[in-house]
């Protein structure tokens, strides 16, 4: 067993989450996911090197349907939970060459099925459509092979560089 991994149940992993990542798990449970699991660093790592607990990492997983047709992915430590939130001072986040706090674009479903010549499947879709709801935009895509996959992100991007920080959120699926 790892022992950088926290034991405690879901549920009790659940409650330490940020209000905000439970306000997403809660819409995407409305739409028939169900919540697999939530996986926590321990820190004792971070810790060991010199690593605050803004830099513990936490996974939280999703599926839809008994096989897990689709699932969600949330990924963030404590840094892409202050990335997501907007500015205090409502100017944005400094020198950009989109405006301040714009990352990625809209997710477009026709859009993409125009551009790339690819269906999404509508359950892929409404999770999609539920993240862009709580400001999440789509980062990136793939759309080859049989395993596909779309990533949104709720943040910004770091300071004078073209890197994104943020809760991450990867939707997947297989395809028929």
């Amino acid at each position: 067993m790892n022992e950088n991994l926290n034991t405690d149940t879901t549920e009790t992993a659940v409650r330490r989450l940020p209000q905000r990542i439970k306000e997403v798990l809660a819409d995407l449970i409305r739409e028939s996911f169900t919540l697999v699991g939530v996986i926590e660093g321990s820190g004792a790592g971070a810790v060991a090197q010199g690593f605050g607990p803004d830099d513990i990492g936490t996974n939280v997983s999703l599926k839809l349907r008994q096989y897990g047709d689709v699932k969600v992915e949330l990924s963030f430590n404590g840094h892409d939970i202050k990335a997501a939130e907007p500015e205090p001072s409502g100017k944005g986040w400094g020198p950009s060459t989109k405006p301040a706090g714009v990352i990625g674009q809209d997710y477009d479903r026709e859009h993409i099925r125009q551009r790339e010549g690819v269906s999404i499947p509508e359950p892929v879709d409404t999770a999609a459509q539920k993240l862009v709801k709580h400001g999440f935009r789509l980062v990136a895509s793939n759309l080859d092979g049989l395993m596909r996959s779309l990533t949104l992100v709720k943040g910004r991007r770091v300071f004078g560089k073209e890197t994104l920080i943020g809760i991450r959120a990867q939707i997947t699926w297989i395809v028929d």
